[in-house]
């Protein structure tokens, strides 16, 4: 009877201790996961830019002004994440630039300028390359000995360039853009055209921007 009531006791700890093993075993450590975060493009920005513009200004008839000089502005948008890494966005700028030329005792200048464009891109995380297209409108001057004529050149903006995320908010920017402008000139006293204009501008700039 001893013999059967010990072994039975046996039996039972062995039982409780294989289960004990079988729960132990059963429980898996937690495993922390590094989840990848992506920079977000989307939403309104604002910045500055400073370049090397160079331009030709061709006047009928027969007058032909080339320059360069250095070129500013600013600029304000705001980009919508299509998702899949494709980015849109509408940006305005206004600009100055020191293009200022001399032909046959007549001075020509440009100076404010003003324009709106739509764009597209690719982000790649912290960078975003884009292509723009858009409309400008250049301020512009010609002088004659005794006469000046003003008026407003217009036409469309191309442009590409590359922004760089430094942190949530600050970005870079690489851009280049080509005017290709149309107009005619006014003389400012007797209101009667002078004369027609074919504008070109290359720009090369970096920039500065905020996102909010």
């Amino acid at each position: 009877m001893k013999k059967l009531l010990i072994a039975a006791l046996v039996a039972a700890s062995g039982s409780a201790q294989a289960a004990d093993v079988v729960y132990n075993t059963g429980r898996e450590a937690p495993i922390a996961q590094d989840v990848a975060r992506v920079y977000s493009w989307e939403g309104a920005y604002v910045g500055a830019t400073v370049g090397y513009a160079k331009g030709e200004a061709n006047i009928v008839p027969g007058q032909i002004y080339k320059d360069s000089g250095v070129a500013y502005g600013g600029f304000a948008g705001y980009n919508f994440d299509l998702g899949h890494g494709f980015i849109a966005g509408v940006e305005a700028g206004i600009g100055g630039n020191e293009f200022k030329a001399r032909a046959g005792g007549n001075t020509f200048a440009t100076s404010w300028n003003y324009d709106a464009s739509v764009r597209l891109g690719y982000a790649f995380d912290n960078a975003l390359i884009y292509g723009s297209v858009g409309y400008g409108v250049q301020d512009l001057n010609l002088r004659i000995p005794d006469t000046v004529s003003k008026g407003k050149s217009d036409g469309l903006i191309y442009g590409v360039g590359v922004d760089y995320a430094l942190t949530d908010h600050v970005f870079t920017r690489l851009n280049y853009q080509y005017r290709d402008f149309r107009s005619n000139l006014v003389n400012v006293e007797t209101k009667e055209k002078v004369g027609k204009m074919d504008l070109d501008q290359h720009f090369v700039g970096v920039g500065v921007g905020y996102k909010f």
